[in-house]
């Protein structure tokens, strides 16, 4: 039975942004782990993420800097930092070789914008995988969701797609699905239910539905059903101790039809729009719940074991104690 508290902040890599959304030679300020966070994408298009103050006086480096060339400068003295965070100049005296602007590890996959988050400032030991299908031509274009905040632990979120029981109750689906667990690896982790009997605005369907889970923070959904074939990511990031910020990004595919207008944007946004409806009655759920470290799971809720166990090592307080 696990007995460990639930931390805010587990380790793993964690959407900051859509790509688009972060210009070149602009600043960008957004705000998660309970602080601010600073990206820049600088003249050669790669994005970095910093800590939001200055080394030399604390003036708030989103909030009035400015990009120049690769450098990122101070509003208030016009200090300049390099990519790797090095003071590069100081307008009226010669620079400071030992001062140094804290950076994230950061990674831009599939359009989006990951940081690495350690509470212990421990290097990153796995990359954010992309998703084949977002660049596939067998694939319409994709459509990403706007934030949806939730009141709610993090692994509580991931740890729905091993919940079966909760598919009836909650989604109406017929009967309560098996669940499989086929990897336990590391950081990944993948369970599938291949017996999905699900309610649409046509009836019921029959799906088959695999969940690959990268650390806590990165959900790839595949559902494939006899005429539609379902893609999406939803990317979890903490905002603070008690909430958490929730995004979709979503490719459809129509199995049943060779019609090219069947997949256009629009269809694509409306089926998207539909996966964030039916993740609203989870919500509902989430933002009113706490959650239970020492759940009383019934003797089928095996793959909620085994999904806990694995998550255990997402958190520092954890692994610490483990060494």
């Amino acid at each position: 039975m696990e007995t460990y508290e639930i931390e805010p902040y587990p380790t793993g890599w964690y959407l900051v942004a859509f790509a688009d959304e972060v210009e070149r030679a602009a600043v960008h300020r957004v705000h998660y782990f309970g602080q601010d966070i600073v990206l820049v994408r600088g003249a050669s298009g790669a994005v970095r993420a910093t800590e939001p103050y200055c080394p030399h006086q604390g003036a708030h480096l989103g909030v009035g800097g400015r990009v120049d060339g690769e450098d990122l400068v101070c509003p208030f003295h016009g200090w300049r930092w390099g990519p790797d965070g090095t003071n590069i100049h100081i307008p009226y005296a010669p620079k400071d070789p030992d001062a140094r602007l804290r950076s994230w590890p950061t990674r831009e996959v599939d359009g989006k914008v990951f940081v690495w988050y350690h509470a212990h400032g421990g290097e990153p030991d796995w990359e954010p995988t992309p998703v084949p299908e977002f660049d596939s031509p067998d694939y319409p274009p994709t459509w990403r969701s706007d934030p949806v905040e939730v009141r709610v632990a993090l692994q509580d979120v991931m740890e729905n797609g091993v919940d079966a029981a909760h598919f009836v109750s909650v989604h109406r689906a017929y009967g309560m699905p098996t669940v499989n667990v086929l990897v336990n690896d590391g950081p990944h982790f993948v369970a599938d239910m291949p017996d999905q009997k699900l309610r649409s605005e046509r009836g019921p369907f029959d799906a088959s539905v695999s969940s690959e889970f990268w650390g806590l923070g990165i959900d790839i959904a595949r559902m494939r059903s006899d005429f539609l074939s379902i893609i999406y990511q939803m990317l979890q990031t903490p905002i603070d101790e008690e909430r958490i910020s929730v995004r979709f990004h979503v490719t459809v595919r129509r199995l049943s039809s060779a019609d090219p207008a069947a997949e256009s944007p629009e269809w694509v946004a409306r089926i998207g729009e539909g996966l964030v409806e039916e993740f609203r009655n989870d919500k509902l759920i989430w933002d009113n719940k706490i959650y239970q470290p020492r759940p009383r799971l019934a003797a089928n809720e095996s793959p909620v074991h085994e999904f806990r166990r694995w998550a255990r090592q997402f958190y520092p307080s954890v692994t610490l104690a483990a060494m």
